[in-house]
């Protein structure tokens, strides 16, 4: 209607002519224009009115419905308190109640599990061949845990996945086990143990002495699912890992995300994040990028760092918010101040592009190498791409492909596709389309969505010989049959898309 009334001003204006009949005509034009003009803007200001009101009562239903939501979860959390209030008041009273009778000293507990030690010949990795790897992947242990593996305190550091074929691997480590010391040191967390094995040479026997206590990983998954039907927060997280990602049992979506809803409201912060980050991306479970927003936030207020950096990240790219650079930088420092590398990463992002900060690339460059230097693959990334722009760094083809391949070393997809982009022609490193064809297919594996775009919409900037090994590795991989030429048809993009869709 507003190009309408435009248009017929103009029209007006155009057939006035001079002359009193005309001008009398005119009048009556100019009065009719005025009234019809009055009337779009009486219109267009009562729809206005009726959208802001019922704008308003969308943001009160909003407010209402999160109301509702907090109101609900206090309440079953004082509930849930309650109760375990309740039962831990009877079971004091029974076990009291026993002791009168018998008149004895309540028995020591007996203990669940024993100890067992194994040498491990130590490996690396690519990434830092000069560190030793032990090939698990370790989480603290929680004090219900430690007391269902009857460990009398939380030391150690509970192996929670391990990589098929590595050192702990080939020494029958598994899922569940305590690692409670090396070479007759003990250790005290996760993190003691990095930092132990950072120490140590690859190649050399370590004894690492582990505490087991379930039978197998079905037992231990049992144990957890005990632990988290009593409402244990942190058993809860766990198993929606272990399902998320096949671990000690078959991958299993729909109990990932029941299991992470669960952990979320008994008030697990690792939850939150996870749940958020699931809802945000639409993986696993229809995307909501409000209540991601909701629980990024709660769980940033309750100081969990990696929400920090995730809720800024989301306020500076407006992803699933409007943009906001304040707050943005809010969430992304205090993420940086508790040493979080990705709020560091986020922080260099907002000084190179300027937002809510002056543009200052060698703010950037520093915040980059801090978080590079705490093994951040975005930042590796980030400072890779600066290399060959040649700001506020050496313009270096050379310098990106080594930070792109740590970072590619670390599972960072976007960094396997630009590796390889470099690999195929040759830039800054020896042309190699073979090595790029498998780095490119871990990217489509993590269903990188800028390297499903490459592959299927612009492969013809890639080499011939690339798409020409990339098609080889899909025929290996079971879903391609057509020729090995290097022309991306219909039966080629076919089958890029059911690898990617198997490897949901």
């Amino acid at each position: 209607m507003i190009v309408g009334g435009v248009f017929g001003g103009y029209e007006f204006a155009r057939w006035r002519a001079p002359g009193e009949a005309v001008h009398a005509r005119g009048k009556a034009n100019e009065d009719a224009a005025r009234r019809q003009k009055a009337i779009e803007e009486e219109r267009q200001a009562r729809e206005k009115s009726e959208a802001a009101v019922r704008q308003a009562e969308l943001e009160a239903e909003r407010q209402r419905q999160e109301q509702r939501v907090a109101e609900e979860d206090a309440r079953r959390k004082a509930e849930s308190d309650a109760e375990e209030r309740r039962k831990e008041e009877e079971r004091r009273k029974e076990e009291e109640r026993r002791r009168i009778a018998s008149r004895e000293e309540p028995p020591e507990p007996q203990p669940r599990g024993r100890l067992v030690k194994m040498s491990a010949k130590l490996g690396s990795l690519p990434a830092d061949a000069n560190k030793a790897w032990l090939g698990v992947n370790t989480e603290p242990v929680e004090p219900p845990l430690a007391r269902a593996l009857g460990l009398s305190n939380t030391n150690g550091a509970l192996i929670f996945s391990k990589t098929p074929g590595g050192p702990g691997d080939q020494v029958g480590m598994r899922v569940g086990d305590v690692i409670l010391g090396i070479d007759g040191r003990p250790i005290a967390n996760s993190a003691d143990l990095v930092q132990r094995l950072s120490l140590l040479a690859p190649g050399r026997l370590a004894l690492v002495e582990v505490w087991r206590a379930a039978s197998d990983e079905s037992d231990f998954l049992a144990m957890l699912r005990s632990l988290a039907d009593a409402g244990d927060g942190h058993a809860m997280h766990r198993l929606g890992h272990m399902y998320a990602n096949g671990i000690g049992t078959a991958r299993d979506d729909r109990e990932a995300v029941h299991w992470f809803r669960k952990g979320a409201d008994a008030g697990n912060i690792e939850a939150m994040n996870r749940l958020g980050r699931l809802l945000l991306e639409g993986r696993i479970v229809e995307k909501d990028p409000l209540e991601a927003a909701r629980l990024l936030t709660k769980a940033a207020e309750l100081g969990h760092a990696p929400s920090m950096a995730d809720i800024g990240r989301m306020y500076a790219l407006g992803n699933g918010v409007t943009a906001d650079p304040g707050k943005a930088l809010m969430w992304l420092k205090q993420a940086a101040d508790l040493g979080n590398a990705d709020g560091m990463a986020g922080l260099g992002w907002l000084y190179q592009e300027g937002k809510g900060v002056t543009a200052d690339i060698g703010k950037a460059v520093t915040w980059y190498r801090r978080a590079a230097d705490l093994g951040s693959p975005g930042a590796l990334g980030d400072l890779a791409l600066l290399h060959i722009q040649g700001k506020g760094v050496e313009r270096s083809q050379s310098a990106a492909v080594a930070l792109f391949r740590k970072a590619a070393n670390l599972g960072n997809p976007l960094a396997m596709n630009n590796l390889a982009w470099m690999l195929q022609g040759g830039l800054g490193v020896r042309k190699d389309p073979e090595e790029a064809a498998d780095l490119m297919m871990q990217a489509l594996a993590h269903r990188a969505e800028f390297s499903v775009k490459q592959m299927t919409q612009n492969s013809h900037a890639w080499s011939k010989e690339f798409r020409q090994a990339l098609q080889k590795r899909l025929r290996d991989a079971g879903v391609y049959k057509g020729p090995i030429d290097g022309e991306f048809r219909q039966s080629t993009l076919i089958a890029i898309n059911t690898f990617i869709n198997r490897s949901r």
